[in-house]
C-alpha cells in the first residue's frame, strides 16, 4: 500500500514538473515606466495598433494580426481598450505594440520600433516572442517570453503567454505610490 502511495506521488510530481516546463515564461527587458500612462492616452483616442512583424503560423497575416490584437485587448482588464491589426483603423499610429517571433539570439528589440524585423529566425523547440511598445519610434517597454511551440495562434498556452507578457508590459500604476 505504501509503495502505491509513493509511486502515485512520484507520478504526480513528475507530471507537475513537466507541466511547469511547458508553461509560458516571460521577463521584462526594459520599461521607461510610462507604458501604462501612454496606453491610457491611446485608449482615450481610439484603437491601439498591434503589429506582428513576422508570422510563425501557417495562417493569413491579416487574420493573425487581428487574432493577436484580440489577445492583447483581452489581456488588459483595468481599463477599456480597443485594438486593431490594421493601421488604417488605429487613431494614434505613433504608438504601436510590435511583436517578433523566433528572433535570433542577440537581436536588439529597439530595432522593432523602427519596423525592422530580423532577417533570419532561429528555430527552437519553444516559440520565443519579443514584444515592444513604441512611441514614435522609441521603445517604451520590451518583454521577452517563450512557450512550448504552439500549433496555431488559438493555442491556450500561446494565449496565456501573450496575456502574461501584456500584463507585465502595461502593469497598472500601484495605488498610493510609484
Amino acid at each position: 500500500m505504501l509503495r502505491r502511495v509513493i509511486t502515485g506521488l512520484a507520478v504526480l510530481a513528475s507530471s507537475l514538473l513537466g507541466a511547469c516546463e511547458d508553461a509560458p515564461v516571460s521577463t521584462v527587458l526594459y520599461s521607461s515606466g510610462q507604458a501604462s500612462t501612454y496606453l491610457d492616452y491611446v485608449a482615450s483616442r481610439g484603437a491601439l495598433l498591434v503589429e506582428p512583424l513576422n508570422n510563425p503560423f501557417s495562417v493569413g497575416q491579416t487574420w493573425f494580426s487581428e487574432t493577436l490584437a484580440g489577445m492583447v485587448r483581452s489581456s488588459i482588464s483595468y481599463r477599456t481598450l480597443s485594438t486593431t491589426g490594421d493601421e488604417r483603423r488605429a487613431m494614434e499610429t505613433k504608438f504601436r505594440l510590435r511583436f517578433v517571433f523566433d528572433p535570433p539570439d542577440g537581436y536588439d528589440p529597439r530595432q522593432m520600433c523602427q519596423g525592422v524585423a530580423p532577417a533570419e529566425h532561429q528555430t527552437r523547440d519553444h516559440l520565443v516572442v519579443l514584444a515592444v511598445f513604441c512611441n514614435d519610434g522609441e521603445m517604451e517597454a520590451a518583454v521577452r517570453g517563450s512557450v512550448i511551440y504552439p500549433n496555431q495562434p488559438g493555442d491556450k498556452q500561446f494565449a496565456a503567454l501573450i496575456n502574461q507578457m501584456i500584463r507585465q508590459m502595461f502593469a497598472p500604476p500601484s495605488p498610493g505610490g510609484p
